[in-house]
């Protein structure tokens, strides 16, 4: 019986319990209740101090400086006149400072104010005070330490101008708006509105300090690094790690990682690789100084320094691309694959001096034809005439149907879609120009593709420009797409058939590894206006949704669908066999004329000098 009599039965266990909640319940409310009154205090106290402001906004209007004078004399009658004079001196002066500040709004100039007002005479009469409903106490403060550092307020204050010229300003613009300087980001949503324009990113090349000696030994007129810093367009902005580049040039990669490696390693005086390329060349280097052309810089090399021991081990990073052999987990068989990863090397100081001049060549020989493709391709836009046209043309990454809404289940399989988009932008001789893109679903790439795709685009730039002879290309030349035989024949042979207006056709590719700029933007904005109309509800999971879209919403780009028929036309195509071309890879410009429709000639770059027509 005792035992029974000590436990608790089950009523009273779960009172307890309900009571133990109950209590823990009201604690959190209490706490909660308090946080909630603490900011509630907090805030009343914010209105009643934005209370008292605007009330003292709001008072009478503040005596002119004859009342106030006439209000002395009244409570003191004995006041004379040349006391009365000096009171009303007083105060007109206070009032014409009062009204001098609220009608400046440049801090520079309130400091100024600030300055005249807080000097040694006025604190040593004890009159500081008297300036307080004037000036803020930090502007006071501000305004004596100054005055203790230059006892003269007016000394070097010189206003800042509000501009410089415009043609100054129009350079340094053009400067860093340069493939050279700056290159476009080819992604959708790399886009910016600045001024009310939608601008597509950039991302500068190199360090802001490193350009601004480019520009001063290319620049006529001296520019301050300030001038030249504040003047940067809003959209070129340097690279952050959460935006980086995966389009790199791989030769451009490994060379940058020897030359850290030999400056980590005090082998070279330069600091940077641009300076290095710049001392193994002339003065005023020109193409032959970078393809070792020139007589007077060819045999110049890089200068090593003699106090660094030749067996020191050191350690550098390098792109290496090879194959790999891999598990097939559906197969259980091995596999072999091609990758490209970065990995660390390990070799002595001599190994590195012979692997950086095994390298550096290939490497000044590679910017030397990057930036001779860059300045012949923007000779030839410049240099149009009216019966000339140039298109910039390259392929955008696919871009992936969506719906505003989805079920788990559409991401898996191939529910998504994907549409080939075939960017670019035409250039005309009276400096107008537009960006077209045409779109399809098959996703080929090749040389047919190119030429189903640019069909449409001659069918509407040739009929409102009857009197265009030659056409002028622009691209990339990766050989499974521009760079091959069957584009060669496909252009010279098929389309001068159906645009027998075209009597000139010349093409220009652009250096390994370095992309073209415009066609890329129109595919970034192509991609982001799509995808902003998915993210507001509506779907875009078929070609023709697409096409209406991008009609509506960009207006001034042209755009135009290529039918699986139209691809399926240019198949039946037979190519004919024509001689391989040696070098492929080395060619840069092929030019081809009506007057000898069987011949092409080709070149290793774009010649700047010579006459346009072959001979």
């Amino acid at each position: 019986m005792d035992t029974l009599d000590t436990q608790k039965s089950r009523q009273k266990r779960a009172g307890e319990q309900r009571r133990k909640k109950n209590s823990a319940a009201k604690v959190k409310e209490i706490k909660t209740l308090q946080e909630k009154i603490k900011q509630l205090k907090k805030t009343v106290w914010k209105l009643k101090k934005s209370d008292s402001r605007r009330e003292s906004k709001i008072r009478s209007p503040e005596m002119t400086p004859r009342k106030a004078v006439k209000r002395l004399c009244r409570i003191n009658k004995n006041i004379s006149s040349p006391v009365k004079r000096q009171l009303f001196q007083g105060y007109v002066l206070k009032a014409e400072i009062r009204a001098s500040l609220k009608s400046i709004s440049a801090y520079k100039e309130k400091q100024l104010m600030a300055r005249l007002i807080s000097g040694r005479i006025l604190k040593q009469y004890g009159h500081l005070h008297s300036c307080k409903n004037l000036f803020s106490l930090k502007q006071m403060r501000q305004g004596r330490k100054l005055n203790q550092c230059s006892p003269n307020p007016l000394k070097n204050y010189v206003r800042r101008k509000s501009a410089n010229s415009e043609g100054l300003l129009r350079n340094i613009h053009n400067f860093f708006l340069s493939n050279e300087v700056s290159t476009e980001c080819p992604g959708k949503k790399q886009g910016r509105v600045y001024d009310g324009v939608q601008r597509q990113k950039r991302y500068l090349r190199d360090d802001l300090k490193q350009l601004y000696k480019v520009y001063l030994s290319k620049s006529s007129k001296f520019v301050s690094y300030r001038t030249f810093c504040r003047n940067k367009p809003l959209w070129v902005i340097k690279p952050k790690i959460s935006a980086r580049d995966t389009c790199l040039c791989k030769l451009c990669e490994n060379v940058k990682f020897l030359f850290k490696a030999s400056k980590s390693n005090i082998l070279v005086s330069e600091e940077s690789l641009r300076e290095l390329t710049k001392a193994m060349c002339c003065d005023t280097p020109v193409t032959a100084c970078f393809l070792r052309e020139c007589p007077d810089c060819k045999l110049k090399t890089v200068t090593y320094s003699s106090s660094v021991n030749d067996d020191k081990p050191c350690m550098y990073y390098e792109w290496v691309t090879g194959p790999e052999q891999k598990l097939n987990s559906k197969t259980k068989k091995k596999v072999t694959i091609t990758i490209t990863k970065k990995v660390s090397k390990y070799c002595t100081v001599a190994k590195l001096k012979e692997i950086f001049d095994s390298k550096i060549i290939p490497y000044l020989k590679h910017i030397g034809r990057f930036q001779h493709q860059t300045q012949a391709s923007e000779q030839v836009i410049k240099s149009l005439n009216p019966t000339e046209m140039c298109f910039l043309i390259d392929w955008s990454m696919n871009y992936t149907c969506k719906y505003g809404q989805e079920p788990q289940t559409v991401h898996f399989g191939g529910s998504h879609s994907q549409i080939a988009l075939h960017t670019g932008r035409v250039y005309f001789n009276d400096g107008k120009s537009e960006s077209f893109c045409s779109l399809s679903e098959i996703t080929r790439h090749d040389s047919k593709a190119i030429v189903a795709h640019l069909k449409p685009i001659l069918n509407k730039y040739l009929s409102c420009r009857p009197l265009v002879k030659k056409l002028f290309f622009l691209s990339d030349g990766p050989v499974t797409q521009y760079r091959n035989r069957d584009l060669y024949f496909l252009m010279t042979q098929y389309l001068t058939e159906i645009y027998p207006q075209i009597l000139e056709i010349e093409w220009l590719f652009s250096e390994a590894g370095h992309g073209k700029g415009e066609a890329d933007g129109v595919g970034g904005t192509t991609k982001r206006t799509a995808d902003s109309a998915v993210a507001h509800g509506q779907d875009v999971n078929c070609l023709q949704k697409l096409k209406d879209l991008l009609d509506v919403r960009c207006p001034s780009i042209f755009y135009c669908i290529v039918e699986n028929q139209d691809i399926e036309e240019v198949d039946k195509i037979k190519i004919a066999k024509t001689e391989t071309v040696k070098g492929t890879l080395k060619i840069h410009n092929w030019h081809w004329v009506r007057e000898r429709p069987r011949e092409i000639i080709f070149k290793t770059l774009k010649c700047l000098s010579c006459p346009d027509i072959p001979s």
